[in-house]
């Protein structure tokens, strides 16, 4: 055969070519091509396995044409790779040789004819010659890689549908032959039906016991177990479901906070002129925590103090004066009364005084962020300063959604799982559950069940982590039935 310079579709004896190389069968040398390659076919179709039939395809197809190398291209399931290679066992995935035959592979996906093409290849080879350009520049590019002279694809049409590609390399010293490939052409059919049933039983082997009337007795034990089998697996997924009890536990994010906290207010009005504590600082009931300036408390009983000194001077003089003028007394009687009422108000600002000293009202802990910057800030009476809290009563408050708290009652056990100690378990026990359902903006509508935390545990407040509540048992079933309907009551549709 001479050397062929450009790739070139081939067509078997049955079929007439109108592409080089022209293939002609005579004499005693293709009768010995053609019974070679009849005896390969045989053999191809008497395959026990899949993988019995690719070592068949990938080496004894030497006995037909003779390659240097010989893989398999399977379309199968939505994939093209090649599954086996001559004198390769198990084919190395990132070699460059896995990566230029995965490429080459997956653009035979629709070629039909067979194709013999050289390293020289032009790439504007017509598209009338029935090669792809895809098909063509990765041959080319295949060649060029693995460093083959020359290949030779031929397709395994199953129903006219490829389901896989003979891809045969010939290196320098390597040249096919016009009579052994025309020999292999004639049995692709042969090769094709048993790679596809071969694919098709290897992937479905319940196959097996449709092929018969009666199945063999190793089919038959064989669909016995996996009868018990499967009756099996479903008994224990209805004992699982139904059966067993499984613990139950609801909860949500838990937070240490004070069981007393109370304020420290101002009595009356007035600015900040000094502050005593700090944040975090320990008090004890009754410490000084700020005093309010007393400058307009001073003003306003300077004024009052000099009115009723006037008022008591005018009222001397008009009691000596009455002695001649009786109508003097009315006046007089209107003026005690006025001096009556700057005596109460200057009595009111002294006991204003009395409060310009915020004190504590419990011994604990500040917690009012900053307050040694409220010197200067106005206060109106009532209003809160501070806010003190007791360190050593404290308490777990967990946040259950209000879709779990219908199972949650008082005294339940419940374990506490702290951020700074994720692994370690506190066991408490559920002291009280709002009666009342409280909107969270980070957790929607959840209640406030708390639990007593012992004061030997060292806790901080303001800590937090993940709070359960021990409800009991229940069966996996009515979980999962619970969890769907509330799911289901959801559905926009059911709005």
């Amino acid at each position: 055969m001479t050397s062929i310079n450009q790739a070139a579709t081939l067509e078997s004896r049955a079929v007439p070519t109108n592409r080089l190389p022209h293939v002609s069968l005579s004499g005693a040398r293709a009768s010995q091509a053609k019974n070679a390659a009849i005896a390969f076919a045989k053999q191809a179709a008497r395959a026990v396995s899949l993988e019995n039939l690719y070592l068949i395809l990938t080496n004894d197809s030497r006995s037909v044409i003779f390659f240097d190398r010989c893989s398999v291209i399977v379309h199968y399931g939505g994939k093209s790779e090649v599954s086996a290679t001559s004198n390769e066992p198990m084919l190395n995935k990132k070699s460059e040789f896995a990566e230029a035959s995965g490429n080459l592979a997956r653009s035979l996906r629709s070629q039909i004819k067979p194709i013999l093409m050289a390293k020289n290849t032009l790439l504007n080879t017509p598209h009338e010659t029935g090669i792809s350009s895809d098909c063509l520049e990765q041959g080319l590019l295949f060649l060029q890689t693995v460093g083959s002279e020359r290949l030779l694809i031929i397709p395994l049409l199953c129903s006219a549908i490829p389901v896989g590609h003979l891809a045969i390399e010939f290196f320098d010293e390597t040249t096919p032959d016009d009579e052994q490939i025309s020999a292999l052409l004639e049995v692709t059919p042969f090769l094709a039906q048993a790679l596809g049933e071969k694919l098709i039983l290897g992937n479905h082997p319940d196959i097996h016991l449709r092929l018969a009337a009666q199945p063999s007795t190793f089919l038959q034990r064989l669909n016995m177990k996996r009868s018990a089998g499967t009756l099996l697996v479903i008994a224990l997924i209805l004992v699982v479901l139904f059966a067993i009890p499984i613990p139950f536990s609801v909860g949500g994010e838990v937070e240490i906070v004070s069981d007393s906290n109370q304020f420290a207010f101002c009595g009356t009005d007035g600015n900040v002129r000094e502050v005593f504590v700090r944040e975090g600082e320990s008090v004890e009931k009754g410490t000084l925590l700020a005093r309010l300036d007393s400058k307009e408390l001073d003003f306003q009983t300077t004024g009052w103090t000099n009115q009723t000194k006037i008022l008591a001077h005018e009222i001397g003089r008009l009691m000596v004066e009455a002695g001649d003028k009786p109508s003097l007394l009315a006046e007089k009687r209107i003026v005690e009364l006025k001096h009556e009422a700057a005596l109460a108000e200057l009595n009111f600002l002294n006991w204003k005084r009395q409060h310009l000293e915020v004190r504590a009202p419990i011994q604990g802990i500040v917690l009012t962020r900053d307050i040694n910057t409220f010197v200067g800030r106005r206060y109106r009476a009532g209003e809160p300063f501070a806010e003190i809290a007791d360190p050593r009563r404290l308490q777990a408050t967990v946040y259950v959604p209000e879709n779990r708290i219908a199972s949650v009652l008082v005294g339940m056990p419940m374990r506490m799982y702290l951020n700074n100690a994720p692994t370690t378990a506190h066991n408490l026990t559920v002291h009280t559950v709002s009666p009342m359902v409280e909107t969270i903006p980070r957790l929607g509508n959840v209640f406030r069940v708390t639990a007593d935390v012992p004061p030997e545990n060292n806790f901080k407040m303001g800590m937090t982590g993940i709070g359960r509540i021990e409800t009991g048992t229940m069966c996996l079933f009515t979980i999962l039935e619970n969890r769907l309907m509330m799911l289901w009551n959801q559905m926009p549709f059911l709005l």
